[in-house]
């Protein structure tokens, strides 16, 4: 096979060189992946369901290509660095390191899904109808797991030694294979999905034969498994391919994207940012990540003074959740950690993220008033408390001849939630309700809904293709569609799908028709032509996304197309 020369040429040539049969090669691959589908969904009575329990395996098949691209990924750049230096024997080491880590890895990715595999399908939101197809499926798919990890964490090295064509041949093989044995185990050998399963390990089999093969027989570098003494002194280049294979998914990469939302946020217009000491304190080793990330960013930016940032304190332990943090000394505490992080004296708006409904609302106001008198917080609000309590507050602060409550932040959103069904088990999470939405049109206090989108439920149902009708949505109408909707996770079908938000999904897509406008902008719409100030939290993991958020603030939708306020037990 031809090899680029990278020490002579043109860069230009040998870049394209390198990077056109990786583009091809990833063409392909999508490709593969559609076709794959498109006969599975052909498959006779069942293909619909067989293709949603398909979609539930999706997310095992993602860590299984995660853990490849972790080798891969981390290796090769190592491998490519010592094999620049003409250090042969380093970067064969190496190669060979991650291959004996992939080799290792695919037999306990495997075992482990053996064993565990139905459970997991459950987590992922697997009914016993799915299961009937998803099981088996993943079953004979895990059988694949040492060839599939080979396939994908083995050819980048073949890319690295110049070899290009060769890395696309690869994948060219393992994707005409797939699309040729598809057809013939589904529908010619009338084994359904099993035979789906079959063609993809026997694919992925030819596949990491030639990747092995060539590595083996033709390569520059040839690979091998580690001997006995190797692999008790390769800990040290296993812990550099597995901390280069794991840079992108930390705090670098998020801080770096966050910092591209929030300078095209700001480029748009934007100036109110909100946060909490609290967000990603789930996550062992992650502290409060948003803070922190915001923090760098007013800094680097200069943006302090030039946006409006609020967060919040007194959230209960996570170590202790029955212990109330709603006093002076831990709101104080929350206070201090949040301006040290943000690096700033003053927050502009202070949450309470959590009531405690024993303590009275003179010594909560006495708290915040204090801190506002220091000129540690300028305006203060309240997230998680329930219409008594507000109603509560707001007459405190009326009788102390203040404005009243500033701002709510609680749970709403355009798809009401079912009783009993809040997609988050945290019990003092308060939803928004018919008598708070009587409150801020009487008191004129502003809303700061979270979750407002529902986890993008109504995007989620158009990928899934649930269809547009004229026809009346009722009882009937949902139990036909359910088979369109095996990828939904339980907990979402268990808050989300009734009648109601699918009435008011039909009208968003109809909407959508006509203005072109994405469900996820004309979801955030709704809450823009309220009776009272309304500004919905939404996060955005990308740009794109930014974009749909920000189109929601042009798109002039009355509320009263959907009901006015869409109630939690489906009606209007």
């Amino acid at each position: 096979m031809k090899r680029i020369d990278f020490d002579n040429g043109k860069i230009t040539t040998n870049i394209l060189q390198a990077a056109l049969p990786m583009l091809v090669a990833q063409i392909l691959s999508l490709l593969y992946n559609i076709v794959d589908r498109i006969y599975i969904a052909r498959i006779p009575n069942i293909g619909t369901a067989a293709l949603g329990a398909v979609g539930l395996c999706f997310p095992i098949i993602v860590i299984i290509t995660a853990f490849s691209n972790l080798f891969g990924s981390g290796g090769a750049p190592l491998f490519s660095i010592e094999r620049g230096r003409g250090d042969k024997k380093r970067a064969g080491m190496i190669m060979n390191t991650s291959f004996f880590m992939l080799s290792v890895c695919a037999i306990v990715l495997m075992c482990i899904g053996f064993i565990f595999a139905r459970p997991i399908l459950i987590l992922f939101g697997a009914s016993e109808n799915a299961l009937v197809y998803a099981y088996p499926y993943i079953m004979i798919y895990l059988i694949g797991t040492f060839p599939s990890m080979i396939a994908t964490g083995m050819n980048p090295f073949i890319n690295a030694q110049g070899y290009a064509t060769t890395g696309m041949i690869s994948v060219v093989i393992g994707a005409i294979a797939n699309i040729v044995l598809d057809p013939l185990f589904i529908f010619m050998l009338n084994l359904g999905i099993r035979g789906a399963a079959i063609a993809t390990v026997l694919s992925q089999c030819l596949s990491a034969g030639f990747v092995l093969y060539f590595l083996s027989k033709k390569a520059e570098y040839k690979v091998r498994l580690l001997y006995k003494e190797e692999i008790r002194t390769c800990g040290k280049d296993a812990k550099n391919i597995v901390s280069l294979g794991t840079a992108g998914f930390g705090d670098k990469t998020d801080q770096e994207k966050s910092f591209e939302i929030l300078d095209d946020f700001v480029r748009a217009g934007g100036n109110f940012i909100d946060t909490a000491n609290v967000y990603c304190k789930w996550l062992e080793g992650h502290g409060n990540c948003s803070e922190q990330i915001i923090g760098r960013w007013l800094k680097a930016r200069g943006a302090r003074g030039k946006v409006i940032v609020a967060t919040k304190g007194a959230h209960y332990s996570f170590e202790d959740p029955s212990r109330s943090r709603v006093n002076r000394e831990d709101i104080c505490a929350d206070l201090d950690e949040s301006c040290r992080t943000l690096g700033t004296d003053v927050i502009d708006f202070y949450w309470l993220h959590r009531d405690d409904p024993e303590k009275p609302v003179e010594e909560i106001v006495d708290i915040l008033e204090e801190m506002q008198k220091e000129g540690r917080i300028r305006y203060f609000g309240f997230s998680n408390y329930r219409t008594d309590r507000l109603k509560a507050l707001e007459q405190c602060l009326k009788e102390r001849k203040k404005s009243g409550v500033t701002a709510v932040s609680n749970q709403w959103s355009l798809a009401g939630i079912n009783p009993g069904g809040n997609t988050n088990p945290d019990p003092t999470l308060v939803e928004f309700s018919r008598e708070e939405y009587r409150w801020h049109c009487e008191t004129g206090a502003a809303s700061i809904p979270f979750s407002s989108t529902t986890m993008g439920f109504f995007s989620k149902l158009q990928k899934m293709g649930v269809p547009y009708t004229d026809e009346e949505v009722d009882a009937s109408w949902m139990q036909e569609k359910e088979s369109q909707i095996a990828d939904l996770s339980e907990s979402m079908k268990k808050s989300y799908w009734n009648e109601t938000n699918l009435r008011t999904y039909q009208k968003l897509l109809k909407l959508q028709k006509e203005t072109g406008d994405s469900l996820q902008s004309l979801s955030l719409a709704y809450f823009f032509h309220q009776p009272f100030q309304t500004v919905p939290v939404t996060g955005v993991s990308s740009p794109i996304q930014l974009k749909d958020v920000l189109a929601a603030c042009d798109i002039d939708l009355e509320p009263e197309l959907f009901g006015g306020w869409v109630t939690a037990g489906g009606g209007l």
